[in-house]
């Protein structure tokens, strides 16, 4: 076994932070100056780990998600950093997590990714923290890195709400050459990119977009408070005008919409084609495994040979049951409601239903 991501991708974050992948389950703490050598050093365990057939305790996505369906984003890196052409000790791949700065506060978000969330953080019981942005000085210990870099992946927060966005760009642009990179970028859809995104896209052989879309209509915006639909609607269309920029989408799945998967399939299938991914939640009120064994039963047999849903089948149909969860979730979700006056029996009526069928609320 191996990942090219312990070689070749290389993240960093706002906590002084480094690791392999955006999946990599216990980023390291790096305060030095000397990146790439603590880099090399602080995955040397798990590079030898792969080259003895065992997966790294610190590689669980990865793991779970190749033996449930036997692809992961190692499979896909690897696979894609073939493609680019990999030489050793070179990095391909640069992932930067901009800051927590934020339009919306998401049901299954925290303070951490979103700025909207750091005064209601402790009335809703989780993850607090301030605001938060990247420090450019910390790309100066790796930029004579960077020349043979093919992706640069950016990530919040939201990116289309951040000056960060394009002034890192414009730092990077001053250093190396963007012309044979591909731009990524994660955005939760809502905002159209001005006249200066596009300007800094140009710069850029390819620009990838992966929009996060959890719902179709009010289900989309009772998740990602306080989004519109009608501004999604807008944000695809105009990047569908756009030239040399692939569109896809990221579908976080978990007990709010896991009953409605179909729906954001059919429609994500038509917007985006095959670009389409179900990604299971991973933080615990959201796992899917922490749904009840009726409902699970309810899970099974609506998605039953259904291909797109059997990753989320697989995660639903895990032993492992946090049975307090649950009562916590449905918790969040009376507050939830009362806090922003939703509704969720109305929002996901036939969830709703199949829950109560059950007196599991």
């Amino acid at each position: 076994m191996y990942c090219s991501n312990l070689d070749h991708g290389l993240w960093l974050d706002v906590f002084d932070q480094i690791a392999p992948c955006c999946f990599y389950d216990q980023n390291v703490f790096f305060t030095g100056k000397d990146t790439i050598r603590m880099y090399r050093q602080a995955f040397e365990p798990d590079r030898q780990a792969f080259k003895q057939g065992q997966w790294p305790s610190r590689c669980n996505y990865c793991e779970n998600a190749e033996r449930l369906t036997g692809k992961s984003p190692r499979t896909e890196y690897s696979s894609n950093h073939a493609r680019l052409g990999m030489i050793e000790g070179q990095l391909l791949t640069l992932g930067i997590i901009l800051g927590n700065k934020c339009n919306l506060h998401c049901a299954t978000c925290d303070a951490k990714y979103s700025t909207g969330w750091i005064k209601i953080a402790e009335e809703f019981k989780v993850n607090t923290a301030p605001a938060m942005q990247f420090d450019l000085a910390r790309l100066d210990s790796i930029i004579d890195n960077l020349q043979f870099v093919k992706e640069i992946y950016f990530t919040g927060g939201e990116v289309m709400y951040m000056d960060e966005f394009l002034t890192t760009i414009d730092y990077l642009t001053k250093r190396i050459n963007l012309e044979n990179c591909k731009l990524k970028i994660a955005s939760n859809a809502t905002i159209i990119p001005t006249q200066q995104h596009l300007q800094r896209w140009n710069l850029f052989d390819q620009v990838e977009i992966t929009l996060s879309i959890d719902g179709v209509g009010n289900q989309f915006e009772y998740v990602r408070h306080p989004a519109h639909w009608d501004q999604v609607l807008r944000s695809i269309e105009f990047y569908k005008q756009l030239p040399n920029v692939k569109l896809l989408c990221n579908s976080t799945v978990s007990p709010l919409n896991i009953y409605n998967i179909d729906s954001i399939a059919e429609w994500g299938i038509r917007e985006f084609g095959l670009n389409i991914k179900f990604l299971g939640a991973q933080k615990r009120l959201w796992e899917l495994w922490n749904i009840p064994e009726p409902l699970k039963n309810e899970i099974k047999q609506k998605y039953a040979g259904i291909g797109y849903a059997s990753k989320l089948v697989s995660q639903v149909d895990s032993a492992v049951e946090d049975t307090a969860a649950w009562q916590d979730f449905r918790t969040f979700v009376d507050l939830w409601d009362k806090k922003w006056n939703l509704d969720f029996s109305a929002t996901f009526p036939e969830w709703s239903a199949c829950i109560k069928k059950h007196n599991l609320w």
